[in-house]
């Protein structure tokens, strides 16, 4: 019958059909799939037509094992390890129907003789692929031991073998750290190192090693005495659970630099007198709780720089003698309330560049030793009232490159130890209140915040203050008496703000100080004394400011400075002695100025000045004796100026010339005419002998050596040489050929000698390379002697 409906309805855990309704065709056949349910035996399903007849139809599910035809050993068959240890490979195995095709869900039973261990699991299951895995550790008894495997319910089975070793040798190790051990005991042979010896040893570096990417979980066995491995910069990936299990005299274990991304609880089991644990520059994403639980001797823990974004309630669960916990460089988030919970022995505490954006509400309560705390560059926006309450030996907090617009009332109450405090880069439009009970301070760093007003009494009693940066704030007035009382200050930071001028005596009492940076400010005009009484002042800027005047007594007492900036103003001349008292200045630059001339005077009282800027002004001339008391001049910078020519004489008496700046002006390059000049007498054609010297009427910026060849006579010397800051060369003596004139002649003028236009930083300072810009040698004319 065709166009009829039949239903299909599978019984009670008999599975499901795909089409529960069907219409017959022509032939009168209607057709759907059923699939079986989980239930072993027999299922059924009913199929009817409305209202009419009805069939029952049966299927029978068997077991996977029932269609099991064999077991293959996929691998970890014939290892060899040491005996009571787990093989260092699993056993896998794979379970096939007659067909050759793998059986999914096949029960798995493992049996072994007595003596020959254990597996885990002891049961298994295959996958989709047929395979199942389990981890065979061997048994006490030295020789052969067998593992059987056979299919529930069947006689399907295969044999595994493996073989104990009763010895502790180094053949069968991770081939690196086998060689290791061979060249640390000078054997060349792994079968020759011995018990006793491997329990000699004390030190493993693999710092020159190939490259390692894993071990074996017996590497390090019978290496009772060892105290340090050096295991970085290798690509180890993960650590065995209980690699290093047996090393408890081991007091260093450097890790970093490998690919480690996780930890086995185990891991550093049995480790009871490790000191140190650097596990920096890998990439661990979490730590198992507890994961350094048994190291209770650990008193320095590296984890910077891995990929760590939470941490679980207690990881260092059990560490009562660290001292040193380095978070550095992670993507924490976010801490457990208890995370540092019984690190009472804390000395220093880092988490800097992290991601942190708030803190628990008493996080560091356990801490009662801590003296460094770094929370530098996370996304703090505010602080828990009283979070570092209780760090009373706290001496350095830096909480710079946040996002704190404002603080918790009295946030730093009780740190009476204090004595370096880094807030800058923040938002914070107000001083943090309590300063002046830290009275230990010696660094305050706020610069870069948006701080616009400080009051009078906002450092007193802060006598031990040395560095206060304030720069990148919105100061516009500088509060008389602000800065008294800071007798130990010797660096002040005010540079990018919004002051319009210096009231008098601000700076009294700063006896100590040596570098002030007043730069990018609104200054018009600098006070007549401004800075008296800044007896030990080595810099000084005032750059990028407004200042279109000087009064000669802007830099009265500044007797030791180094380094006067003055760039990026509106000066259009300096009067005469303005540095007449500066009689130590080392370094000066007026950049970006509009000067027309320099007094002849504006230097004469720098017997040491070293270094002078006068670039990006408008000077049209130079007076010729400018440096002469400048001996120690090093570097001049005069580039970018009106200058259309060089005075005589203007580089003379500088023997430590190196740096010298001249492009940019209209007279660039500057041309130093190398002259030859008669010396015995000012008549060329008198008869000889005849001295010669050459001459450099501006000064030789660098040393000059030419060459000399004559015609119709002889040379003493056929070289000249004009040293550093002089004119006038040695002399050469000219003697004249029997009846003939004689004509000298100068060979091709010196390049520079070099060019290094940088500045290198030494342990004493800034030293300056050789560089000379805008400038060549042109040697003269030839002269004709004894006509």
């Amino acid at each position: 019958m065709a166009n009829v409906s039949v239903k299909f309805v599978p019984a009670e855990a008999s599975g499901q059909v795909s089409r529960p309704t069907a219409v017959t065709d022509v032939a009168g056949q209607a057709t759907t799939i059923w699939t079986l349910g989980d239930v072993f035996g027999t299922q059924t399903v009913v199929a009817s037509i409305n209202g009419g007849a009805s069939a029952v139809l049966t299927a029978t599910a068997l077991r996977p094992e029932a269609f099991v035809d064999s077991i293959a050993v996929v691998s970890g068959d014939e290892q060899t390890a040491r005996v009571a240890t787990a093989l260092r490979e699993a056993i896998v195995l794979r379970v096939l129907d007659t067909q050759g095709l793998p059986v999914d869900g096949a029960s798995i039973l493992f049996d072994l003789p007595e003596g020959h261990g254990r597996v885990s699991p002891d049961s298994v299951t295959s996958d989709s692929t047929g395979e199942a895995a389990t981890i065979w550790t061997l048994g006490d008894t030295a020789g052969i031991q067998t593992l059987t495997a056979a299919v529930v319910g069947g006689e399907v089975r295969a044999v595994i073998t493996a073989r104990a070793k009763s010895g502790l040798g180094v053949c069968d190790r991770t081939p690196q750290v086998r060689e290791a051990i061979m060249a640390a005991l000078g054997h060349s042979d792994c079968a020759d190192v011995t018990e006793d010896r491997l329990e000699s040893l004390q030190e493993l570096d693999f710092g020159d090693s190939p490259t390692i990417t894993s071990l074996y979980e017996d590497d390090f066995a019978g290496l009772h005495n060892l105290r340090f491995i050096r295991l970085a910069e290798h690509e180890i990936r993960e650590l065995p659970d209980g690699v290093f299990r047996g090393l408890s005299r081991l007091r260093l274990l450097t890790l970093r630099e490998n690919r480690i991304h996780q930890l086995a609880a185990g891991a550093f089991s049995e480790l009871i007198n490790l000191e140190v644990l650097d596990l920096r520059n890998n990439e661990l994403t979490e730590l198992p709780d507890g994961v350094f639980s048994m190291l209770p001797s650990l008193d320095r823990l590296e984890l910077s720089f891995n990929q760590l974004g939470e941490l679980p309630d207690s990881p260092f669960n059990g560490l009562r003698s660290l001292r040193y916990l380095d978070l550095y460089h992670n993507q924490l988030r976010e801490l457990p309330e208890r995370v540092f919970s019984g690190l009472r022995e804390l000395r220093t505490l880092r988490l800097e560049y992290n991601r942190l954006g708030k803190l628990p509400v008493d996080p560091f309560a356990d801490l009662i030793n801590l003296e460094r705390l770094d929370l530098r560059n996370n996304e703090l926006g505010d602080l828990p009232v009283a979070v570092f309450s209780g760090l009373t030996k706290l001496e350095s907090l830096g909480l710079s490159y946040n996002q704190l617009s404002e603080l918790p009332p009295d946030p730093f109450s009780g740190l009476t130890n204090l004595k370096w405090l880094d807030l800058d880069e923040n938002h914070l439009s107000a001083l943090p209140v309590g300063l002046s009970e830290l009275t230990e301070l010696n660094r305050l760093d706020l610069r870069g915040n948006r701080i616009s007003v400080v009051s009078a009494d906002a450092f007193s009693n802060l006598a031990n203050l040395q560095y206060l940066g304030l720069d990148k704030n919105d100061l516009a007035v500088l509060p008389i008496g602000v800065f008294a009382g800071l007798s130990s200050l010797d660096r002040l930071e005010l540079h990018a703000n919004e002051l319009t001028e210096l009231p008098a005596g601000i700076f009294a009492g700063l006896t100590n100080l040596k570098h002030l940076a007043i730069g990018r400010n609104r200054l018009t005009k600098v006070p007549p004394h401004a800075f008296f009484g800044l007896t030990s002042l080595r810099y000084l800027s005032l750059n990028t400011n407004q200042l279109s005047g000087l009064p000669v007594e802007a830099f009265s007492g500044l007797s030791n400075l180094e380094s006067l900036i003055l760039s990026g103003n509106q000066l259009d001349s300096l009067p005469a002695g303005v540095f007449s008292r500066v009689s130590d200045l080392t370094a000066l630059g007026l950049g970006s100025n509009r000067l027309t001339e320099l007094f002849a005077e504006v230097f004469s009282e720098l017997p040491n000045l070293e270094e002078v800027s006068v670039r990006n002004n408008e000077l049209t001339t130079l007076p010729a004796d400018l440096f002469r008391n400048n001996t120690k001049l090093e570097a001049v910078f005069l580039d970018a100026n009106q200058l259309d020519e060089l005075p005589e004489g203007i580089f003379s008496g500088l023997p430590e010339m190196r740096w010298l700046w001249l492009q940019d002006n209209p007279g660039s390059p500057f041309s130093f005419g190398i002259e030859l000049e008669r010396t015995d007498t000012t008549d060329l054609a008198a008869p000889g002998p005849a001295t010669l010297v050459a001459t450099v009427s501006q000064g030789a910026p660098f040393e000059m050596q030419v060459q000399l060849s004559a015609n119709g006579a002889t040379l003493s010397s056929a070289i000249l040489t004009i040293l550093t800051g002089e004119t006038r060369s040695s002399s050469v003596t000219v003697t004249a050929n029997p009846g003939s004139a004689a004509t000298v002649t100068l060979g091709n003028a010196p390049n520079a000698p070099e060019t290094i236009c940088s500045r290198v930083h030494g342990s004493d300072g800034v030293r300056l390379l050789r560089c000379y810009q805008g400038l060549v040698a042109i040697s003269g004319k030839a002269i004709t002697l004894f006509r």
